[in-house]
């Protein structure tokens, strides 16, 4: 009971978690494209094509970050999601969570490859709206850091430049903290 009451809490406590708006912020805190609201949370594909006024090379250049962002959406809605349970062992379960995480991250690689060859052939006013709206095309299925995370500039625990190649732990000999003192 104590356990319930103890979760209840932690999940009571997260979704009353206040989060910053706009109002709060000063007016050079949120720059803004012109055309762009930047408190809408996530825009649809089609407002931010439309917002961006695309010639024909740039169309189809949208088309392929736009397929790409589809297929990213769609394998979320498809995947098995990861339960306890008693009958499957928790290296197993742990290894599906894995699993669907590396898959989805793939192909929200794709999605960001795509979104780079778009962004390169998009002109600075384009690249301005991309900048304040491209990622809100994306399904956020995680928590994104913002101002109140625990780095409060909205970086990530751990920074790394772009180029730097992303380890990718798992498997049968590498998963489970091997190699890692535990």
């Amino acid at each position: 009971m104590k356990k319930i009451v103890g979760l209840l809490g932690w999940v009571f406590a997260l979704a009353s978690h206040a989060q910053p708006t706009l109002a709060d912020a000063s007016p050079d805190a949120v720059p803004r494209a012109q055309g762009i609201s930047a408190a809408r949370p996530v825009d649809s594909l089609e407002q931010v094509q439309l917002q961006l006024q695309l010639n024909a090379e740039q169309l189809s250049l949208w088309r392929a970050y736009q397929s790409k962002v589809e297929a990213y959406t769609q394998h979320f809605y498809r995947e098995r999601p990861v339960v306890p349970s008693a009958q499957e062992s928790a290296p197993a379960q742990m290894g599906l969570l894995v699993m669907n995480l590396q898959n989805r991250l793939t192909l929200l690689e794709d999605a960001e490859l795509a979104a780079k060859h778009l962004y390169a052939a998009l002109t600075p006013p384009q690249q301005l709206l991309a900048n304040q709206a491209l990622l809100g095309t994306l399904p956020s299925f995680l928590p994104m850091a913002g101002p109140d995370s625990a780095f409060g500039d909205g970086r990530r625990p751990e920074s790394r430049s772009g180029n730097e190649m992303r380890r990718r732990g798992g498997g049968m000999s590498g998963g489970m903290g091997a190699g890692r003192g535990f």
